[in-house]
């Protein structure tokens, strides 16, 4: 038993738990050190694909017209039937009549006919919505998962991603109504993109002739809304992230419908895609913030924390793209758990993670929650920057809580290559195969010494696929006069992607390669770079204050096939590098690297010093 397992401290009493607390004040009450933490926590690691075989035959619940009261349970095997994934709250809201019973489930197992507990309110809006799309079957967590097993609770939990981005559809019930006519048209107005649009820029501003009063009318109207505890809860957060365009959010109306040409038509409900309500009400709430009075500025700035956009705030920002696990992470804290303990499988279900934590065993062992979502987060991979200035002192590395700490260490400012989308790249950009040891997190990969030498190339013509273009050929002959190997492994890639030959990994070399090839067009410099070995060479594209400095990179690159329920794991990046360790991470640098399997090392990323005492 380590250190950390045998000095027990009381479990927490808060929805938080210890995550709000500084490392420090979490070691301090342990006696123990950030890394012996560490290595406890990742003793408790699950095996995903355990908990993905239970989301392949979920129950759900099948609405029939001929008994629209009572709903048959049957297996949805292999995810072969269309469903609708219901996201809700438990508890009744100001706006709910709490009642329940209305409605009832047949099993087919001796359990026959049982009342139901979800409120009728509930129960009567998803039908109304299955009737309006034609579906006949819906999954909704507290009948669909067997709440008395635990073991099937937790595997529920673990997989719970699984359900809502394989539903047809997924439904969100906010409980709180558009009063009004008004309201209504309002609403209307602000989904057509009657009062905003976005510049060719990105920016967004208020559409001529339209008035403040309008403006500021809707404003208040988002505001109450926003108000819903639909959008407090973690669970809900993971469950509208992970469905993404599927999902439709419904809003209880006290009107009579109005005409809303363009919006379906549910009796008594107004339906919106979650995604399209983000981008419009994103886009008026920054054209406010720029444009408008003060008076509602500060109630903008709290509705785009809970109903903002990523990506369009993203481009009102000079910071550059930034993988969104460190954010998913301050989402999940700022909202309600009843269960802190649950925020190990939100943020792994949100994250996509391969790799959980049995939350259970570690909350039986009184083990920390900050230093487990902490271990999680570097357990499957995540890419740290560490900058060395003034980490003697202690309060540089402990003196946040594991959240701001994710926060202030995430890669930032990168530009994924052409081509790709960013955000769904930067996903993928992780470590593979990590595992912890005394001296940092250990992977697998190479890192690469860039030598002094650089190519000076010339500008020529893009084309439509990075190996038709000239300019490969160009490097090819330029680095065959010093770099032999390299521009023979170059070539043969080059000739067999023009062949229509493919393997593996060839959307990450494509993508390497563009950024090769837009380097070279634009006249920009490159670094070669070679393993300890000489055995495998590549070519990076460094900034330009990197072209001429003695400099390392580290690259990685995983099948998502290679581990059972992991994704793709690919991973290029600018380090200060000891032999076969990494002391930091400086920043991302593309780069088209040629190696075998068997070509690759173990190579560890040190720890933060602090950490270990």
């Amino acid at each position: 038993m380590s250190c950390v397992e045998s000095q027990a401290r009381p479990k927490p009493e808060s929805e938080q738990g210890d995550a709000c607390d500084t490392l420090q004040q979490i070691v301090s009450r342990s006696g123990s050190s950030v890394v012996s933490h560490l290595l406890a926590i990742e003793r408790h690691a699950l095996e995903v694909r355990k908990a993905h075989v239970w989301a392949e035959n979920p129950l759900c619940l099948v609405y029939e017209e001929v008994s629209t009261r009572c709903f048959k349970v049957v297996r949805n095997r292999n995810l072969e039937q269309q469903f609708v994934a219901i996201s809700w709250t438990w508890q009744p809201s100001p706006h709910e009549d709490g009642r329940s019973g209305a409605y009832f489930a047949e099993h087919s197992n001796p359990r026959g006919i049982e009342r139901l507990k979800v409120r009728d309110c509930v129960l009567a809006r998803v039908t109304k919505y299955l009737q309006h799309k034609g579906l006949k079957l819906f999954w909704i967590d507290q009948v669909c998962i067997d709440q008395d097993d635990k073991e099937a609770k937790t595997n529920a939990m673990n997989s719970m991603d699984l359900i809502y981005k394989n539903a047809r559809n997924t439904l969100g019930l906010l409980s709180t109504p558009i009063e009004s006519t008004i309201e209504l048209r309002l609403m209307v107005r602000l989904m057509n993109g009657e009062l905003t649009f976005q510049s060719a820029r990105g920016l967004s501003a208020f559409r001529p002739h339209i008035s403040r009063g309008t403006i500021e009318r809707t404003i208040c109207v988002l505001k109450r809304l926003t108000e819903d505890t639909w959008w407090k809860r973690a669970w809900v957060f993971q469950e509208e992230y992970v469905a993404g365009i599927n999902m439709d959010l419904l809003f209880p109306l006290n009107v009579v419908r109005l005409g809303c040409s363009g919006y379906e038509r549910i009796p008594g409900e107004f339906c919106v895609s979650a995604t399209f309500f983000r981008q419009q009400t994103t886009l008026l709430l920054l054209a406010y913030q720029q444009n408008g009075s003060r008076r509602h500025r500060a109630s903008c700035e709290k509705m785009l924390k809970i109903i903002g956009k990523y990506q369009i705030l993203l481009q009102h920002q000079s910071t550059g793209f930034m993988p969104m696990s460190a954010t998913i992470h301050s989402e999940i804290q700022r909202r309600r758990l009843k269960n802190p303990w649950d925020r190990l499988a939100i943020a792994a279900n949100a994250c996509d993670y391969g790799v959980r934590l049995d939350h259970r065993a570690l909350s039986d062992q009184r083990l920390s929650i900050g230093m487990s979502l902490l271990a999680q987060y570097l357990l499957n991979g995540e890419i740290v920057m560490l900058h060395r200035r003034g980490e003697g002192r202690t309060d540089a590395v402990l003196g946040t809580s594991a959240i701001r700490w994710m926060q202030d260490t995430r890669l930032k400012g990168c530009k994924p290559p052409a081509g790709t989308k960013p955000l769904s790249f930067l996903r993928l950009c992780r470590l593979p195969e990590v595992c912890f040891c005394f001296d940092g997190v250990r992977t697998r990969g190479l890192i690469w010494h860039l030598e002094g030498r650089h190519v000076l190339p010339r500008a020529a013509t893009l084309f439509c696929q990075p190996w038709a273009a000239q300019e490969i050929d160009d490097l090819v002959y330029r680095l065959g006069r010093r770099h032999r190997r390299l521009a023979d492994k170059l070539d043969d890639y080059v000739q067999k992607r023009r062949r229509g030959v493919e393997f593996t990994a060839c959307c990450y070399m494509d993508a390497m390669m563009w950024q090769v090839v837009q380097a070279v067009n634009r006249g920009h410099h490159l670094r070669i770079g070679y393993s300890r070995t000489r055995k495998c060479a590549g070519v990076f594209v460094p900034e330009s204050h990197e072209v001429h400095r003695d400099m390392y990179a580290f690259t990685a690159w995983q099948s998502g096939t290679f581990t059972a329920g992991s994704s793709d794991k690919f991973v290029s990046l600018s380090v200060n590098a000891r032999y076969n360790t990494v002391t930091s991470a400086l920043g991302w640098m593309n780069g088209l690297v040629f190696f075998r399997n068997d070509d690759l090392q173990n190579v560890t990323f040190a720890w933060p010093e602090g950490w270990k005492s």
